[in-house]
């Protein structure tokens, strides 16, 4: 039943090419297979691309996992007593943040994945003395607060924030943006 799926040899060109595709082993041609075969050739067929879908599935979930490894070492990093290393783990988050951002139907991964840093975050805010740096951390926490604060916290550390353009954060980010600031006045 397994040869089914194999494909027809080639044509000898000694015999006469029939109009039927005829299976080699069975000597069945499509229109002899039972239904049976027919649903076991829709079935292996079926299985071969749960199979591919899988690999790519999987491939899916160690980028994501590699990713959330990314963010977690990042906020780690600012809690470290070596204020040096701050500027650098941000523009990294927001380079990784950004890149997720910028058409979004949904929330993108890198935000979920800081969900649970959210407060930490804020609590770097405060600990950091170097205004270049605690403006790269505000901003940050405002796109955060987008999926998180019921507050107006998007709005405030966006105004504590990188003057620039908003819009590199996605259109969703200026959406909700404008929602605070109509509910402000």
């Amino acid at each position: 039943m397994a040869d089914v799926l194999k494909p027809t040899p080639p044509a000898d060109p000694k015999k006469p090419e029939s109009s039927k595709a005829v299976d080699a082993k069975t000597k069945k041609t499509e229109d002899e297979m039972s239904e049976e075969d027919k649903m076991l050739q829709v079935r292996l067929l079926s299985n071969w691309i749960m199979l591919l879908a899988s690999k790519k599935l999987t491939h899916l979930v160690d980028l994501l996992s590699l990713l959330q490894e990314e963010l977690d070492l990042l906020v780690k990093r600012l809690q470290e007593p070596d204020t040096s290393v701050y500027e650098k783990s941000l523009a990294s988050m927001q380079n990784l943040i950004k890149a997720s951002t910028t058409s979004m139907t949904s929330v993108p991964k890198p935000l979920k994945f800081m969900r649970q840093h959210f407060q930490t975050m804020k609590d770097i805010y405060g600990k950091i003395n170097d205004e270049k740096t605690k403006r790269f951390c505000a901003d940050v926490i405002s796109v955060l607060a987008m999926t998180i604060s019921e507050g107006r916290d998007c709005l405030n550390y966006k105004i504590l924030g990188v003057d620039g353009d908003i819009g590199e954060w996605g259109h969703e980010y200026v959406r909700h943006l404008a929602g605070e600031i109509a509910q402000e006045w």
